[in-house]
């Protein structure tokens, strides 16, 4: 809806408010989602990186049982048990799997603020409900999009450049709309 369609009964800074607090939560989503899903990918690298390692090392240490190897192949294998024992640790440590997961969960969250504040964007222009109760409405929505926030690991600037460019190359066909009249 243009801002000619609007009725005169429409508060302008209202609306403005209850889409910026769309837009922003459309990029936090996005941007959580992004994260969640780089994180899931390192997971999966790095834990394969010390599966592999590890099933090499064993196999190695397995057929020379009875032989007794060379140094250049018992430095290789330590070489090899020490990498798996870092890229173990560091899985360990980094916990990919588990920030992919809070990240999710911060997308689900941003998720529900968006689709709220359309809900009160359509009721609002709709004049299904007053100027007094979308204002409300949208501030009670956004302490709760603040409390998110606060409570959510932060995604990096290069999940939110990524954001930027899926909204800009029409990654989902109705944020430009979205965008659009904000």
């Amino acid at each position: 809806m243009s801002n000619e369609e609007l009725t005169k009964n429409v508060n302008k800074e209202i609306l403005h408010l209850i889409r910026k607090t769309k837009v922003d939560a459309l990029y936090a989503m996005k941007s959580h989602y992004n994260a969640a899903e780089r994180l899931k990918r390192y997971t999966f690298w790095l834990g394969s990186s010390v599966v592999v390692l590890t099933v090499v090392v064993g196999s190695s240490i397995f057929a020379t049982v009875s032989k007794s190897p060379s140094t250049n192949w018992r430095i290789g294998a330590g070489l090899l048990v020490l990498a798996s024992g870092v890229l173990s640790a560091l899985q360990t440590f980094l916990r990919f799997s588990e920030s992919s997961a809070l990240h999710k969960t911060a997308g689900d969250n941003f998720r529900v603020i968006f689709k709220k504040s359309q809900e009160i964007e359509h009721t609002y222009l709709g004049e299904t409900i007053t100027k007094e109760e979308a204002s409300k409405n949208i501030s009670g929505l956004r302490d709760q999009a603040d409390i998110f926030s606060r409570q959510s690991l932060a995604p990096s600037n290069a999940d939110y450049r990524k954001t930027r460019a899926g909204i800009a190359d029409k990654e989902a066909e109705y944020t430009q709309k979205e965008l659009s009249e904000t």
